[in-house]
């Protein structure tokens, strides 16, 4: 169990993490 939910977790982090740095880039875009 700790391995599938260490897993999700990983899955949503890294989904987090790629909308983050996508909305940074947008704002930066948006900035210049």
């Amino acid at each position: 169990m700790t391995i599938l939910v260490t897993g999700a977790r990983g899955n949503v982090a890294r989904a987090l993490v790629g909308q983050l740095l996508e909305g940074g880039h947008e704002v930066r875009a948006a900035g210049r």
